[in-house]
C-alpha cells in the first residue's frame, strides 16, 4: 500500500510536470501558451479529451466547466493518495521508522499539492474562448 501511494504521488507529479513543461518549452519557442480551443487540434487525443470536447456552439458554463476537466480528475487522484496515507498512519505502517518513512512521503505529497494549485489556479486564470495564441 506505501508503493501505492508513493506511485500515485510520483505519476501525479509527473502528469503536472509534463503538461507544464510544454507551456514552458512553448514559450522558449515563442509560440505561446495553448488556447483554450488547442484541444480540437490534439493529434492523440484521450479519454477526458473526448468526454469534455466541446464545439463553438456549446454553452459558455458548460465550456467552463468541462474546462476543468483534468485538474478535476487530478485532485481525485490526489484526493485518494492522501487517503492511503491517512489509512497508513493509523494502521501503523510507518511505526518502525515513523518519521523516515512518512516524511519522503508527506514532502511528495506536499509537492504534488502545490503543483496542483498551480494548475487549478492556471486554468480557472485562462480565458474561457478564444483563438490559439501563437507568434507566428
Amino acid at each position: 500500500m506505501r508503493r501505492s501511494l508513493r506511485t500515485i504521488l510520483v505519476l501525479l507529479l509527473v502528469i503536472l510536470g509534463s503538461m507544464r513543461a510544454v507551456g514552458v518549452a512553448r514559450e522558449a519557442l515563442g509560440l505561446g501558451q495553448l488556447g483554450p480551443d488547442a484541444e480540437a487540434f490534439d493529434i492523440a487525443p484521450n479519454a477526458i479529451d473526448l468526454a469534455a470536447y466541446t464545439t463553438p456552439g456549446t454553452s459558455r458554463l458548460a465550456r467552463r466547466l468541462l474546462g476543468l476537466s483534468y485538474p478535476l480528475l487530478l485532485s481525485v487522484f490526489f484526493a485518494e493518495a492522501l487517503w492511503y496515507l491517512v489509512v497508513l498512519w493509523q494502521l501503523g505502517a510507518f511505526a518502525a521508522w515513523p518519521y523516515a518513512v512518512a516524511a519522503p512521503t508527506s514532502l511528495l505529497a506536499l509537492w504534488a499539492a502545490i503543483r496542483l494549485a498551480a494548475f487549478w489556479f492556471a486554468r480557472l486564470k485562462r480565458p474561457l474562448h478564444g483563438p490559439m495564441q501563437t507568434n507566428r
